[in-house]
């Protein structure tokens, strides 16, 4: 199972104007990953210097089970959706999520507003991520999987938080 993990820009296009931090959530839920076996990459769009446009290329270059969004705050929702939509607009057929501080407490808004979002995973996350990938890996029910909030035809479903 191949997953992504994308933090990505605020911009459309490379600015030049980066902080350059290490996410170290991202960090935290790729080691747990690969310590479970699975193949982890990371694409942080400040670090790399990418736009949300070429985010949006550079993922669309190989093929992925699951891709994961971190967003820390409300306002880099709007660019996460925008490059959600064109990659699934683009053929993307991953299993897209996202997480971190905002989403998980704002999953139903998410859920509603973004049918592209297959998921989103609450709090912490290095045991949904995995529950997940164990999930879709062996063709599971995702509603089984703790952390996570999904969207079934137009029904909302928030499993129970464990920490």
């Amino acid at each position: 199972m191949k997953i992504l993990l994308v933090k990505s820009s605020f911009y459309e296009k490379a600015t030049g104007y980066y902080r350059k931090h290490i996410p170290l959530g991202l960090c935290y839920i790729a080691s747990y990953l690969e310590k479970n076996d699975y193949d982890v990459s990371i694409i942080d769009g400040e670090i790399h210097e990418l736009g949300y446009l070429e985010i949006v290329e550079k993922i669309l270059q190989q093929e992925y089970d699951i891709i994961g969004f971190t967003v820390i705050f409300r306002n880099m929702m709007i660019p996460i959706m925008q490059v959600v939509k064109r990659l699934r607009d683009n053929g993307c057929k991953a299993h897209i999520s996202v997480g971190g501080h905002y989403p998980s407490f704002d999953y139903d808004y998410i859920l509603r507003n973004c049918a592209e979002i297959d998921s989103v995973l609450r709090f912490e996350g290095e045991l949904a991520f995995c529950g997940l990938a164990k999930c879709l890996e062996k063709g599971g029910d995702i509603k089984a999987v703790p952390n996570i909030a999904l969207r079934v035809g137009r029904q909302i479903y928030s499993n129970p938080v464990i920490d």
